[in-house]
């Protein structure tokens, strides 16, 4: 018995040296992502694009962690999200961020709210819900006045998720367009980015470029235009984004048309309703793209 004992202690000890020589060569890092048996946890750091059938909604995880940015539309009443938070195996979330409100991003919110417990919910103004004037968007600043620890945005202040770092850095509560009342966040680790947003105003990019805002990224979501006139290449240009990400998982005939003009420009561009949920995980030696089809 002695014996045996000192076998798997001798054992034990090598493969723990093992992983401590692969750990700290930053071999194991890129050996885990090819093991097939992989358990996909969720305290990786990793942005999902999910597929909601309509709108736009993104996942945000780090260090079990999880932020949700924007909830799809209403087409079916959110049950596609209901289906995405289970499927991740969600049952908290620490940030709900609430880009635009309209119901093409709030349409799931509230059957949300009723799957998984919310730590705080960061909003644009209270007017916008009402300038927007859609029963999804009453319905959903009545559930958060009531239910909810809620924030009002405030540019340029830093929120925490483990590693990633969630960081609004434009919003333009007073415009008349209610497409432009869009709050756009940046999302960074200490190698890799993002940028999100709702549907917003072609000239919001031609301010954003006037100005020479500092927008490289890694990821875009493409905003919603409503036509293939509104969309600026030079402010994509500028963006030197690797991905472009199209901001509506449903069909619209406007944003395929969108699509296929930077399709011509050579970008990398993906949408939920071709290529189902698309998965970036933030890597130190790069980013590593997932997506199920």
């Amino acid at each position: 018995m002695a014996t045996k004992t000192k076998v798997v202690l001798t054992i034990a000890v090598i493969i723990s040296l093992l992983v401590f020589v692969l750990e700290f060569s930053g071999a194991y890092e890129f050996l885990s992502d090819k093991l097939l048996l992989k358990y996909d946890y969720i305290g990786n750091d990793r942005l999902i694009f999910v597929d909601v059938d309509d709108g736009n909604c993104a996942l945000v995880q780090s260090d079990n962690q999880t932020a949700i940015i924007n909830f799809g539309g209403v087409k079916d009443g959110g049950n596609s999200l209901i289906k995405a938070i289970r499927k991740y195996r969600i049952t908290k979330i620490d940030y709900a961020f609430i880009t635009v409100c309209d119901q093409n991003h709030l349409g799931g919110f509230i059957a949300l709210t009723d799957l998984v417990d919310i730590n705080k919910v960061v909003i644009p103004n209270l007017d916008d819900f009402d300038y927007e004037h859609s029963a999804t968007s009453l319905a959903v600043k009545d559930k958060i006045l009531n239910d909810f620890n809620y924030e009002v945005v405030e540019i340029n202040k830093t929120y925490k998720l483990g590693e990633i770092n969630l960081t609004p850095f434009y919003y333009e509560p007073s415009t008349f367009d209610a497409k432009g009342r869009a709050v756009l966040y940046k999302i960074s680790s200490t190698s890799h980015s993002a940028i999100i947003g709702g549907s917003f105003h072609k000239d919001v990019m031609y301010e954003l470029l006037a100005n020479n805002a500092k927008l490289e990224t890694d990821i875009f979501l493409i905003p919603g235009f409503s036509d293939n006139a509104s969309w600026n290449l030079p402010f994509f240009n500028s963006l030197k984004a690797k991905y472009l990400i199209s901001s509506s998982g449903f069909k619209n005939d406007s944003v395929v048309q969108q699509d296929i003009e930077f399709l011509k420009q050579n970008y990398n561009i993906y949408r939920t309703d071709v290529n189902g949920d698309i998965m970036f995980y933030f890597k130190k030696n790069g980013l590593i793209l997932n997506t199920e089809r």
